[in-house]
């Protein structure tokens, strides 16, 4: 009867981990695609939202994530 529950558990757990690394995935993808859109370089970008470029190219490449996403795109579309 538990097991039931705690494989429901473990689905759940990995559909939830699966929608994050897709949200990730999906903001790198923007993050790249609108820099190259705009013919910027990770240096230019950085600088525009006022951080380092390798903190840029770490969020664009997905080894860091932005602390507030929405922030972050909403800059960059600015």
């Amino acid at each position: 009867m538990h097991t039931g529950f705690l494989q429901e558990a473990d689905r759940e757990a990995a559909g939830d981990t699966l929608a994050a690394e897709m949200r990730a995935n999906r903001l790198q993808d923007f993050l790249k695609g609108r820099r190259d859109h705009l013919d910027l370089s990770q240096y230019q970008v950085a600088v525009r939202l006022s951080i380092s470029d390798r903190a840029y190219g770490n969020w664009e490449r997905g080894r860091a994530k932005a602390a507030n996403p929405a922030e972050l795109i909403e800059d960059f579309l600015a």
